[in-house]
C-alpha cells in the first residue's frame, strides 16, 4: 500500500533524489520535478498531497510555482530553503523549513501536511 503522493521540487536532482529516498522510507509516493513549469505539469497529471518545494527555482520562483501548483491542485505547500525567508514569503507556504534540516524533522512535517484536508482548488483548465 502505498502512502500520500508527495511532489518534490527542486532543481537540485542530488537533493531531490535524498528527498525523495527519506519519503520513500517514510511510506509517502513520491514525484519529483526541477523547475516550476514540470511541476505544475506533473500535479495537472497526478495531484499531490503535499508539494515540497525549494524557493530558489529556475524560471518561475518556489513561491510563484506554489501559488500556481495550489491553484492547480490544492495540495498542501511546504517551502524548504537554504535562504532566510522573509515573512511576507514564508506566508505564502503552509509550511516552512531552512535546510539543512533534521530528517525526521522534516518527516513530520510532511506527515502533519499530508493529514490536512487539501485547499479549496480551481479545476484545472482543459
Amino acid at each position: 500500500m502505498s502512502g500520500p503522493r508527495v511532489l518534490v521540487v527542486d532543481d537540485s536532482a542530488e537533493f531531490r533524489r535524498y528527498l525523495q529516498l527519506l519519503l520513500a522510507r517514510a511510506g509517502f509516493t513520491t514525484d519529483a520535478a526541477g523547475d516550476g513549469e514540470e511541476a505544475v505539469r506533473r500535479a495537472r497529471e497526478e495531484p499531490p498531497a503535499v508539494i515540497v518545494s525549494d524557493l530558489g527555482l529556475p524560471g518561475i520562483d518556489g513561491v510563484e510555482t506554489l501559488r500556481r501548483l495550489r491553484e492547480v491542485c490544492g495540495a498542501r505547500t511546504f517551502l524548504v530553503s537554504g535562504a532566510l525567508l522573509a515573512p511576507a514569503v514564508a506566508a505564502q507556504a503552509d509550511a516552512v523549513m531552512e535546510k539543512p534540516f533534521v530528517a525526521e524533522e522534516f518527516i513530520a512535517r510532511v506527515r502533519e501536511l499530508a493529514a490536512r484536508a487539501p485547499h479549496a482548488s480551481r479545476p484545472a483548465e482543459a
